[in-house]
């Protein structure tokens, strides 16, 4: 989905470079908007994909949570780390 991305994000970049030389159409406005409507999707389809498979497990988090448990609030390391 990247790869199709940087492709679609490739052919808006060539597409709006033929509008600034003055190639405007009613063809290369659909294909403009054809374009932008694609990106979108991807862009959505892949934070979708992104938030399905977390980065972290549950024990992980849990056990990264629980080092703050007992520190002391006064100390100004525990306080970076926090």
């Amino acid at each position: 989905m990247r790869q199709q991305l940087a492709e679609t994000e490739k052919g808006l970049d060539n597409l709006l470079n033929a509008i600034q030389q003055g190639l405007l159409t009613s063809s290369t406005k659909k294909r403009l908007n054809d374009l932008e409507a694609q990106k979108e999707d991807l862009e959505i389809s892949i934070l979708q994909a992104e938030m399905q498979k977390p980065k972290y497990t549950k024990e992980q988090m849990v056990f990264w949570i629980s080092q703050f448990k007992y520190g002391d609030m006064d100390s100004v390391d525990y306080q970076k780390k926090l």
